[in-house]
């Protein structure tokens, strides 16, 4: 059994460590449990907590139960509710407050971000450097 991990290793010279933000938790959104697993890992490592969703859906029922996190790390290709139908419905509930990061490997994903407008997209093998000082500053930790 192999397990293919999307993110590129991250450089030895990273930045600060998260500080904790309780009520505003980064929000990961993956169908793929390695992945999610990996980020929340890799996020929660930092300091920073965090909550998972399997699909846009219960993405969108954590929002609509009260969760406002500081920014939703995306996926695009899920079931049930995908990335592009999770930002549209985040709009149509008025959630544009939260910053969206797509994470994919999709071709023209910036053509996507630019479509959906999202705040940032990022192309799997994520660079995780990268995505840690998107985090830092979505959450006020830059």
């Amino acid at each position: 059994m192999s397990v293919r991990l999307w993110m590129a290793p991250a450089s030895t010279g990273g930045g600060a460590p998260l500080a904790k933000t309780p009520d505003h938790p980064v929000l990961v959104v993956d169908d793929e449990a390695d992945a999610r697993g990996i980020l929340a890992m890799l996020l929660e490592m930092e300091g920073l907590p965090v909550r998972t969703a399997r699909d846009g859906l219960e993405a969108l029922e954590l929002m609509r139960e009260g969760l406002r996190p500081c920014v939703v790390l995306l996926d695009l290709m899920m079931p049930r509710l995908d990335g592009w139908g999770l930002v549209r419905a985040m709009r149509d509930d008025q959630l544009t407050e939260v910053p969206v990061v797509l994470l994919s490997g999709v071709a023209d994903l910036e053509g996507s971000a630019a479509d959906l407008g999202v705040a940032a997209a990022l192309t799997k093998p994520v660079d995780v450097d990268r995505l840690l000082d998107m985090v830092r500053a979505y959450c006020g930790r830059g």
